[in-house]
């Protein structure tokens, strides 16, 4: 077998095992690293199913982010917008945000200002 499919063999096998931990927190957590590695290491179809399944927003939305951060890297920005705003739908903004400027650093200005206006609205309707 190739290279590639060895390290899906073992990506499998590490995914099993991190399933396989009875500790919820636990499991979120290895699966979580599973999916960061699988991201670094180019198997990104595996690292975003394995992100997804995590069933804590917090755990998931880092996952996402760390599959968007690979894909911005290495297979260019429309893959990595798609899990960027799978990290969004997991409601985590400030993970998310994170995840877009990495993809897009251009609409950084943008983004402030929306979270300035926020600021500025919340600030409005508390006084």
């Amino acid at each position: 077998a190739g290279l590639h499919e060895q390290a899906a063999a073992i990506a499998t096998q590490a995914e099993q095992t991190a399933r396989s931990i009875t500790d919820p927190g636990e499991r979120m957590y290895a699966l979580a690293a599973v999916a960061d590695t699988l991201a670094r290491a180019g198997l990104h179809e595996l690292a975003e199913h394995t992100a997804r399944s995590i069933t804590d927003p917090d755990q998931q939305a880092e996952a996402l982010a760390a599959v968007a951060d690979a894909l911005a890297k290495s297979k260019g920005t429309r893959a990595a917008w798609r899990v960027a705003a799978a990290t969004c739908v997991a409601g985590r903004f400030p993970i998310a945000v994170r995840s877009v400027l990495r993809v897009n650093p251009s609409v950084s200005t943008a983004v402030v200002e929306l979270l300035v206006e926020g600021s500025a609205l919340r600030s409005l309707s508390l006084g």
